[in-house]
């Protein structure tokens, strides 16, 4: 049985352009984009991806040109297939890792890597962009909320909860919006743990637009920061979705 999450969150088409300092230094942009709706193993899936790299003057530091695509169960929110694309000056040629999910009968679900058969999987399961939309994607209680999804990171198989404060207004350009802030945190011995120091800022409405991603890492701070939305075509309904 598949489940079914109507929603109004994002469109084919749409693409989010968010720009990306580290230590308040401009270092390149991340692009979150919908770029078609097709089919996988039988069902309809949206084609996502998130694609980050740096500028000209970061590049001569440390370049970086990495593709992560995702595709997202267009009924469900969920993933089936993610593919990494990395392509960084430590490398000496591009490398490229798989996560396949495979439904077989009685719900049973198994994933792999690169191929290799890596075991059972849960229903439902997110990886690092399908999570994003599927985020977008669900309803919201209106006060504070705790979300909470099965993830993989193409190591291991985790339980991710998602705490989503009250919302409060954030500048946008020359606009102030309404924006939620939510701390991802991942299951390890049975306690939820906040994965890194990151922070991410939705628009508190029905597009859910991550405004800013905000991450402290070992060797510094990093954030991304909206700065351009094109919001794609209308979306889709439910029976259009199967249809295509």
């Amino acid at each position: 049985m598949f489940r079914q999450i109507p929603h109004q969150a994002f469109n084919v088409g749409e693409k989010i352009t968010l720009s990306v300092r580290y230590m308040g230094i401009p270092c390149g942009e991340v692009v979150l984009s919908v770029s078609e709706l097709s089919t996988y193993r039988g069902r309809p899936v949206y084609v996502t991806s998130a694609h980050l790299y740096t500028n000209k003057a970061f590049s001569l530091i440390y370049e970086i040109s990495d593709t992560l695509t995702s595709y997202v169960d267009a009924e469900g929110l969920f993933t089936w297939r993610m593919v990494k694309e990395i392509h960084e000056k430590k490398f000496k040629e591009p490398r490229q890792d798989t996560l396949e999910i495979y439904e077989y009968d009685q719900g049973r679900r198994l994933w792999s890597k690169n191929g290799e058969m890596r075991g059972e999987i849960l229903p439902f399961t997110q990886d690092f962009i399908s999570a994003i939309y599927y985020l977008r994607g669900i309803e919201w209680q209106p006060e504070a909320d705790t979300i909470y999804a099965p993830l993989n990171d193409w190591k291991r198989n985790y339980q991710m909860s998602f705490e989503l404060g009250k919302a409060q207004p954030m500048a946008f350009l020359s606009k102030r919006l309404p924006a939620r802030m939510g701390r991802p945190h991942i299951e390890l011995d049975g306690k939820y743990r906040i994965i890194g120091s990151v922070g991410i800022w939705f628009t508190d409405d029905l597009r859910r637009i991550p405004m800013l991603i905000k991450c402290n890492i070992k060797l510094g701070n990093l954030y991304a920061k909206l700065v351009d939305y094109d919001p794609g075509r209308k979306p889709l309904a439910a029976n259009e979705r199967q249809a295509r």
